[in-house]
């Protein structure tokens, strides 16, 4: 009798310390690490395409350097007064990934010279570092 209790038990018990380690593993743990560097600007009329192409040639740098960010670029269309404005997204897998990226890019002349010649066509909005909290 004492094997078959035993034999019962085991797994009864296995599934109690599952179930339980899966409430008790904290959010953050759950959640990704991935940040999102956003960068909004308005762009002078008539040099969107300019613009467009700066922030093509600044991708090519990022994938010269090994970065591990992907590079997205939107237009607010229905936003009130901030219609027009552009939002350039820079998503990396983690802070760590963010903070290395960064130190390259800084350290890259092409990289830096390249943001320079933006100031004629573009005003700078915000900028800001999103951390990814999905459930």
């Amino acid at each position: 009798m004492k094997s078959k209790t035993r034999v019962i038990l085991i797994p009864i018990a296995m599934a109690l310390v599952l179930g339980a380690s899966l409430v008790a593993v904290p959010s953050k743990a759950i959640a990704s690490d991935a940040v999102l560097q956003v960068v909004a600007v308005q762009v002078e009329p008539g040099e969107l395409d300019t613009y467009l192409g700066k922030i093509k040639q600044l991708n090519e740098i990022t994938k010269r350097l090994g970065t591990q960010g992907t590079t997205r670029v939107w237009r607010a269309t229905l936003a009130g007064d901030a219609t027009g404005t552009v939002v350039v997204g820079l998503e990396f897998p983690s802070l760590a990934a963010f903070a290395e990226a960064s130190k390259k890019l800084q350290a890259d002349a092409e990289w830096q010279k390249l943001i320079d010649s933006l100031a004629g066509i573009r005003t700078l909005v915000s900028q800001s570092l999103y951390e990814e909290i999905s459930p």
